[in-house]
């Protein structure tokens, strides 16, 4: 659908109304995790689901060009990094400086 909505209008209409749907449901998502967090992330929660989105999508779209690429593992990666960034342990003042 991305391919196709370079060359046809109609089509990249639909594409990015798609993506602006996903990513604000992600973000949506997002703002109750930063709601939970004891230190909230500077990013702003659409700026980290834009990020999430399009690191799903470039891993897809690895796998797609290359049937080997273990598609699997790199979910597994950034779902890691993913809980790791929304379960982190808040810096003290002492820490920071």
């Amino acid at each position: 659908m991305f391919g196709v909505g370079l060359h046809n209008p109609k089509i990249a209409a639909a594409v990015r109304a798609f993506i602006e749907e996903r990513r604000a449901f992600i973000a949506r998502i997002t703002q109750g995790v930063i709601a939970g967090m004891p230190d909230p992330p500077t990013a702003s929660a659409e700026a980290i689901a834009a990020a999430l989105w399009g690191s799903l999508h470039g891993i897809y779209l690895q796998k797609v060009m290359n049937p080997d690429f273990d598609a699997e593992v790199a979910i597994d990666a950034l779902s890691e990094m993913a809980i790791a960034f929304a379960t982190r342990p808040r810096l003290t003042s002492a820490q920071v400086a």
